[in-house]
């Protein structure tokens, strides 16, 4: 005689079977989660490190390397700068979708650092009222307003730099100097004089 196995039997085992292939695929999404998080933490690693530029060329390139847009800004700030609204999907569910609004500065260059700032054409006071105000807004959580104060400030920024060409000039007036020094004292001769050395 053959055993022939329940039907509860078959039951338990298609549920065991289930059982198992769904900690398995628990355990792969842990395991894809970790490796995500590990690339991030890599990925963030290599936009802090600091590069050194090789040659003239790249000094330019960095200069001029879009930072405001880009995604080496703190994270928290360009959180306080999503956009966020309801959407209605084919279902007819209602979900809440967000919009970075930091990206849109992406086309402004690398900082605050290059301006060319005048004191007579109030340019300095318009920055800083400007500044002062996107600060306020962020502070608040008026995101658009904040974004449209910091534009103000880079665009005036951008226009400052063309001025008769500087950040042309400036680029091409960087120096370098070398220092040489020994720790030892100098040394003298019984008279109290420097000697030569050959």
């Amino acid at each position: 005689m053959t055993d022939k196995k329940e039907p509860e039997d078959v039951a338990q085992t298609l549920y065991n079977n289930q059982l198992n292939l769904q900690k398995q695929i628990d355990e792969q999404v842990q395991l894809n989660q970790q490796q995500a998080q590990l690339l991030e933490q890599l990925r963030q690693q290599q936009q802090n490190k600091r590069t050194l530029p090789a040659n003239d060329l790249d000094l330019n390139l960095m200069l001029t390397d879009t930072q405001w847009g880009s995604s080496g800004m703190n994270q928290v700030i360009k959180d306080k700068t999503k956009k966020h609204y309801v959407v209605t999907t084919s279902e007819g569910k209602k979900e809440v979708s967000s919009e970075d609004l930091w990206g849109l500065l992406g086309f402004y260059t690398r900082d605050l650092r290059l301006g060319n700032l005048s004191n007579m054409g109030g340019e300095v006071g318009f920055c800083e009222y400007h500044l002062d105000l996107t600060n306020d807004f962020l502070t608040e959580g008026f995101s658009e307003p904040f974004l449209i104060c910091l534009s103000r400030v880079a665009s005036k920024l951008e226009i400052s730099q063309s001025k008769n060409g500087f950040l042309r000039r400036r680029n091409s007036s960087f120096t370098t100097e070398n220092v040489n020094s020994s720790l030892d004292p100098p040394k003298r001769n019984m008279m109290g004089q420097k000697t030569q050395t050959a």
